[in-house]
């Protein structure tokens, strides 16, 4: 990743399937819709300065295979509205303590299904 990127586009990591797992740099602000789509990704991890997620459609069409998504940010002001539809039902959000309420009502409003748990990240297994 560029040093200074500050927005991950659509299909960023689309048809790559050797790649499983990803940290995004520390320099990212947006994060826009599709960004996830159509990737083999088992683990995302989204940095702390992160504000927004999505932008129209779902950040996880076609992501079967994501078993953990990890938010480090406690700077998440807006979510589009789809940003987590199609989101797989057997994995795992791990957000900071202190935002769990606040996120997990904000997912859920941006269509994360009811099935996919939330927990904090200190009660993540490493």
């Amino acid at each position: 990743f560029p040093d200074n990127m500050k927005v991950l586009t659509n299909e960023w990591f689309a048809y790559c399937p050797k790649l499983r797992k990803v940290t995004l740099p520390k320099s990212i602000k947006w994060i826009q819709s599709g960004a996830f789509n159509a990737s083999y990704l088992e683990s995302i991890t989204i940095p702390e300065n992160v504000e927004k997620l999505g932008g129209g459609g779902s950040l996880f069409l076609s992501t079967k295979r994501l078993k953990k998504l990890v938010i480090k940010s406690k700077k998440i002001k807006k979510v589009s509205s789809h940003a987590f539809y199609h989101f797989p039902k057997r994995a795992t959000i791990y957000v900071p303590n202190s935002k769990k309420k606040e996120y997990t009502k904000m997912f859920r409003k941006a269509k994360l299904p009811k099935k996919v748990k939330i927990k904090a990240i200190k009660d993540m297994k490493k």
